[in-house]
Formats: structure tokens, C-alpha cells, sequence
């Protein structure tokens, strides 16, 4: 008996002891781990929020950020990564948003670091891509906040464009000098190793002006993307301006050399404080959107060698006054107001948002009015269309607040959608008979739209294709009032080119003859009386 509460005495003891221990003592010690891949394992350390991989081989596939990570129950604590040497890759997404991290330890033996890899690792400062790493996924370190330095390990062979986007304290980029695909120059900027081919500029850098070397031929995609510099010097080597390639910059002027013959979509777009441009003399093609936004330039000329001009290359430029082209241009040609044009005046390109003129005639050459070409156009209040226009394009007249009533002329036969798109001030639309088709929301936001004169009868209205819009269909509608004081003995008016009474819902000639106005009055009379119904020889059926 004494033996067992000897014994009952020390479990009891024991007992109370571990009552004591703090829960985390013996749980910390315990790293929470798993695979990640056929031959390889992952273990966290909560004490030092360090996560480390290790084993041989490829990283497993990760196909979506949220959840699908082995490791994301401890997406808050993870401040450290060690890969080991074995680990081939990084999947795409394998630490997308992981915010906490602020190093990273990688491999000789990686060669792949995926799509999105460390994208919004907004903690992680410094970054060395080992040596044996040949390929940076898209975006894969995108929106890294803190990264200051990144060094390219001798293999890398494929640096993705956007790979290092939004890293917006990145000062430079330093490549091994035995790397045969990239390199850098003094102010961190990346090249391709013969550095013809401008790769990235570093939004980190701080300074105001950079000159590009001699030699370059490409500026790349988004090379320059959001970058504070004021003044760049293009060098006359230079080919190509890739798309996006100064979005968003400070520039203030910039020269175009007469090397350049491609400008890319939008490679100036939203340069705020852009005021003057030259565009070199060789310059063949000026890309959608390529100097769009830039609300503080002024004017623009177009130089004899461009041959294609995209839609809404100069959209958005609120001060933009007057876009000249050179008389010898074969493709493009502009007016006495400074509105461009194809070559034959055929199309209306664009009008210059910055002319203070509050009216516009469009010549009658004109058949087409382009994508978006009055757009914003906000000090025009009257706007004539020529008599032989055919088409209104998407946005052609889209937020023209200052205007107030609107004609289409009988030629025109499509408005397209958007057309009209906020002209919030527009209080009547005076339509003609011509008009086939009116494109989705081609009235959208026209709240004061009040009144719609249409030249044709219901029938014929009823026979346009409208595409969902509200302001269009709740407008008043005033159809033709025509008196009907010239028509022929079939009932056929040649004034609103109708037949008189039911015969209004048909359009072809098979009641032109055959049949006297006195005989057809009293047909129409004692079908009404009767409700009967007759079906002509064009199908319709009237009452």
C-alpha cells in the first residue's frame, strides 16, 4: 500500500510539473514540415520564422496563390527563406504576398524561379540570383518594395520583361561580368550583354537625366516604366521605342532621333509633364496610345516618312492645340485647325482635345470619323457633320460635355458604340432615315437627352437595330410629320418615301401599280371594319 501511493505521489508530482510548462515550450521546438515535391521537404521553424526547403529536384507545381501552398498556414510568420542546395526550382506563386519576408537564401543548383515567385514580397531587400538560375519568370519579383540591389548570377539567360516591375527602391542592377546574356552599366541599368537592347532602368535610381549609350538600337518594353527622370538623351543608334517603354516618366521634352522608325503603343502614355516633342524624320509607325494622356503637350507634327498611325495616339492630350503634317506625307494630312486626317481626308482621325474653338465643320470628304477622334473634346459645343459620312466610330464623340444637340445626316447608315458616351449635356439628337444601326450604349450617360427627331416613320424606326440604350429609347420621339401632299394614285408618297395608311410597313414597289387610290382607299376601309387581313406580295401583312 505504501509503494502505491509512493508511487501515486510521483505521478502526481510529475503531473504538476508539466502543468507549469508553458504550452509553447514544447511546441516550438516541434517545426511544422511536409513535401513539396517528389523528393523534396519543407520544414518551418516558428522560433526564427525561417522556412527551409531541401531534397532533389523540381519544386511542385503551385496553380493558384491562395491556399494551394503547403506551407500557407503560416503565410503571417514566415520571415526567412533557405532553399538548399539539391532544389532545382520555384513555382509560380510559391510565395506571392508572403509580406513578411525579408531574406532569401537560394542555391547554386536552382535553375528556374517561377511566375510570380516572390511577387508583393514587399519586406524582402536584397536579392543574388545564383549562379546556376538561367530563367526569371514573369513578374517574379514584381511589386518588392524593399528590394535597393539585385545581382545576376553568371547563368541567366532569360530575364522575363517584367520580372523586376514595380520595385519601386530598386537603385541598380549588378551582373556577374561573366554572364554571356545580360549586363549593366555605371548607373545600374540592365542591358543584353552587347547592350543593344535597353532592358530596365531602376525606378531606385534618383536621378534626373540619363543618357542612353551609343549602340543601343531597342528601348524595351516598359524600360522606363514609371521612372522620375525629367530628361533622356536618345541616341541616334536607336530603332526602336518598345511599348510602354516611358510610361508614366517625368520627361518634360524629349527628342526623337531620326534613327527611330518604330514607336510602339503607348510608349509616352501618361508622360503628365511632357510639353514638347520631336519626332524624327524617319519615324514610320506611332503606335495606339503612344503619346495619349499627356495632358500638358502642345502641339505635334507628323513628318513625311509615317505611313500608320494608330488609333488614340494623341487621345487625352488636354493642351494639345494642333497636330501639323508635312505636305509630302503620302498616308496622313491635316487641316487649317490642326485636325489629322488620312491622306484624302476620307477619315477623321483626330481632333486636337486642346482647341478652344466652341464649333467644328467636318469637310463633306469625310466618311468616316474615327475611334474616339472628338474625344473629350470638351470646348466644342456645335459640330456639323459633312453630308457623306457613312460611319461614327466607336467613341468618336464620347464625353463632348459642351454639346448640346447633334445631327445626323441621312448618309450616315452605323453609330457605333460608345459614339456619343457621356455627353452628359446633350439635350436633343435629330436622326435621319439613313441610319441602319445604333451601337451598344452609343447614348450611354446622356442624361439630359430629352428629345429625338427622326426624319422616317415608326415603321422605319422601328426597323434600325438599337443595342441597349436607355437614354436613346426614354427620350421623347418625334417622327416625320409629313402632310403626304405628294402622293401617286397608289397611296405612294414620294416625300417620305412611304405608301399612305397600313402600306407604311413596307418598303418594296409591288403596291405601285394594280391597284387605283379610290379602289385601294375603300380595300383599306373594309379591312379595318372587318379586321381582316392582307398579305401583300412582299410578305407583309397589313391591317
Amino acid at each position: 500500500m505504501k509503494k502505491v501511493k509512493k508511487y501515486l505521489a510521483v505521478i502526481l508530482t510529475l503531473i504538476m510539473i508539466i502543468s507549469i510548462i508553458p504550452l509553447s515550450s514544447i511546441t516550438a521546438s516541434a517545426a511544422a514540415s511536409g513535401t513539396c515535391g517528389d523528393s523534396l521537404t519543407w520544414a518551418f521553424d516558428e522560433e526564427t520564422g525561417t522556412l527551409t526547403i531541401s531534397g532533389t529536384g523540381e519544386m511542385q507545381e503551385i496553380y493558384h496563390y491562395s491556399g494551394s501552398r503547403p506551407w500557407d498556414d503560416y503565410h503571417n510568420s514566415i520571415k526567412k527563406v533557405v532553399i538548399e542546395e539539391g532544389v532545382k526550382t520555384i513555382s509560380d506563386y510559391a510565395f506571392y504576398y508572403y509580406n513578411k519576408i525579408t531574406s532569401i537564401t537560394l542555391p547554386d543548383s536552382m535553375t528556374t524561379i517561377g511566375a510570380y515567385a516572390f511577387s508583393w514580397c514587399t519586406s524582402l531587400t536584397d536579392v543574388t540570383i545564383p549562379n546556376g538560375v538561367t530563367k526569371i519568370g514573369n513578374e517574379a519579383f514584381s511589386f518588392c518594395q524593399g528590394i535597393t540591389k539585385v545581382t545576376i548570377g553568371k547563368s541567366v539567360k532569360e530575364i522575363n520583361d517584367v520580372a523586376f516591375i514595380f520595385c519601386n527602391n530598386l537603385e541598380s542592377f549588378e551582373v556577374v561580368s561573366n554572364n554571356q546574356y545580360y549586363s549593366n552599366d555605371e548607373y545600374g541599368v540592365l542591358f543584353n550583354k552587347d547592350k543593344t537592347t535597353l532592358i530596365q532602368y531602376p525606378l531606385g535610381n534618383t536621378g534626373t537625366s540619363y543618357t542612353i549609350p551609343d549602340g543601343v538600337i531597342k528601348i524595351g518594353y516598359r524600360a522606363f516604366f514609371g521612372a522620375s527622370l525629367t530628361s533622356v538623351t536618345i541616341p541616334d543608334s536607336v530603332v526602336t521605342i518598345s511599348e510602354m517603354a516611358f510610361l508614366g516618366t517625368g520627361l518634360t521634352s524629349i527628342l526623337i532621333p531620326d534613327s527611330v522608325i518604330t514607336i510602339e503603343k503607348s510608349a509616352f502614355d501618361t508622360c503628365s509633364n511632357l510639353e514638347n516633342v520631336t519626332i524624327g524624320k524617319n519615324v514610320a509607325t506611332i503606335g495606339t496610345l503612344a503619346f495619349s494622356s499627356c495632358s500638358k503637350l502642345k502641339y505635334v507634327n507628323i513628318p513625311a516618312s509615317v505611313v500608320k498611325i494608330d488609333d488614340k495616339a494623341f487621345s487625352w492630350c488636354e493642351a494639345l492645340t494642333g497636330i501639323d503634317v508635312d505636305s509630302d506625307n503620302q498616308y496622313y494630312s491635316s487641316d487649317e485647325y490642326g485636325v489629322l486626317f488620312n491622306k484624302d481626308k476620307t477619315t477623321l482621325i483626330q481632333y486636337p482635345m486642346g482647341n478652344i474653338s466652341n464649333s467644328y465643320t467636318i469637310p463633306d470628304s469625310v466618311l468616316i470619323i474615327g475611334n474616339g477622334a472628338f474625344h473629350n473634346s470638351i470646348n466644342l459645343e456645335t459640330i456639323t457633320i459633312g453630308e457623306n459620312v457613312t460611319t461614327i466610330c466607336k467613341l468618336a464623340f464620347g464625353s463632348c460635355n459642351s454639346l448640346t444637340s447633334i445631327t445626323i445626316p441621312e448618309s450616315v447608315r452605323t453609330i457605333d458604340c460608345n459614339a456619343f458616351f457621356l455627353c452628359t449635356n446633350l439635350t436633343s439628337v435629330t436622326i435621319s432615315v439613313g441610319v441602319e444601326t445604333i451601337g451598344e450604349r452609343a447614348f450611354y450617360g446622356c442624361e439630359s437627352l430629352t428629345d429625338v427627331y427622326y426624319s422616317g416613320t415608326q415603321a422605319q424606326w422601328n426597323r434600325i437595330t438599337i443595342e441597349d440604350n436607355e437614354c436613346l429609347l426614354n427620350a421623347d420621339l418625334h417622327l416625320n410629320n409629313c402632310e403626304h401632299t405628294d402622293y401617286d394614285d397608289n397611296g405612294y408618297c414620294d416625300e417620305c418615301n412611304e405608301f399612305l395608311d397600313s402600306m407604311d410597313e413596307c418598303d418594296c414597289n409591288c403596291h405601285k401599280s394594280g391597284i387605283s387610290k379610290f379602289f385601294f382607299k375603300i380595300i383599306l376601309f373594309f379591312q379595318k371594319l372587318f379586321g381582316l387581313n392582307r398579305e401583300c406580295a412582299c410578305g407583309v401583312v397589313h391591317y
